[in-house]
């Protein structure tokens, strides 16, 4: 990779991509997780998507040589990423979303994950939440190459897709599909994964907003088909027949029905895994979070048995469960 990505330590640049679209409220906090990073080479592509709030304005307010900021028509945001990645200087590219937050190390600790594997083409870390603006619930696995190949073939997700780092020559075989409005960070990873080395860190290095104005909860039609046309494509570029999407409902139909972006899977997760992690005071209180939304089923009970199970016996139960 040229010189010019490179500072004089050799630490690479990372151009960090941020597609807003009426985030007034929060992409501040946004931008100022980038900016208090530990890792200073890097710069903060803004691409506003025809926001009709603020979102722009105060975008604009950050007086920082780093930061640059862009006005785009109102044409969704994996074309807004693509306009993003064209302007990038960077060797290395990182989301973030207007609405979550990056921990200080995020940038620091993916950079060395590059660093130690010079084939990789992702990076992706843990996760956890933000509800009434306290950061809560980590989750996150380590998973080396191996696994990750795993996942995408059996076409999951190795971590959450905001979580992504990427390289620069990924981008000759995979892009963000601006035909879609959902899903669109999943089937980038699955391209990038068919090709491509990615490792996953357990560290939580990225803050998830959790609030109601998600596209996937009000129009779980439209998340139906854009997750079939993912796996579809998918499919055809691994050269397996094609699935009717009748038989795709039937398979996929828990992550149909949910409305909540799978929040019970990750408080769940996050109660069994710190207890795992010896903390349990702090899996308590994910489990009392979770009560909170128990009246959206059953699943939001599950963090509290195994915040109170011996660990073991929690084990044993996720191996059968």
């Amino acid at each position: 990779m040229s010189d010019a990505y490179r500072t004089s330590t050799g630490a690479p640049l990372i151009s960090v991509l941020m597609a807003a679209y009426n985030t007034e409220q929060y992409i501040a906090d946004a931008i100022i997780s980038i900016l208090q990073q530990s890792y200073q080479n890097f710069e903060l592509l803004i691409g506003d998507d025809g926001s009709t709030d603020g979102t722009y304005e105060v975008a604009s307010k950050f007086d920082d040589p780093r930061v640059s900021v862009f006005r785009f028509k109102n044409s969704g945001k994996a074309q807004v990423l693509q306009w993003l990645i064209a302007e990038a200087n960077g060797e290395l590219m990182a989301i973030q979303d207007s609405d979550d937050t990056s921990d200080p190390q995020r940038l620091s600790e993916q950079a060395a994950m590059f660093a130690c594997n010079p084939e990789l083409g992702m990076a992706m870390t843990g996760n956890a939440l933000i509800i009434d603006n306290q950061v809560v619930a980590p989750r996150g696995y380590d998973k080396c190459s191996e696994r990750c190949r795993s996942d995408i073939n059996a076409f999951r997700m190795p971590a959450h897709d905001p979580t992504m780092m990427f390289s620069r020559r990924v981008l000759s075989t995979a892009e963000f599909d601006p035909n879609l409005r959902v899903g669109i960070g999943l089937d980038f990873v699955f391209k990038v994964g068919e090709r491509y080395d990615i490792i996953t860190t357990s560290k939580p290095l990225y803050n998830y907003r959790i609030h109601s104005e998600s596209l996937t909860k009000k129009r779980s039609d439209i998340k139906a088909q854009q997750l079939y046309k993912i796996h579809a494509s998918a499919r055809v570029r691994r050269n397996l027949p094609p699935q009717a999407q009748s038989d795709f409902d039937k398979q996929y139909l828990w992550q149909l029905r949910d409305k909540h972006n799978n929040l019970s899977g990750h408080l769940t997760d996050s109660a069994f895994l710190l207890v795992a992690d010896g903390r349990r005071f702090a899996s308590l209180r994910v489990a009392l979070l979770s009560l909170r939304y128990a009246m959206r089923g059953v699943a939001y009970l599950k963090p509290v048995v195994y915040a109170l199970l011996p660990l073991e016996i929690s084990k044993n139960f996720r191996r059968t469960a």
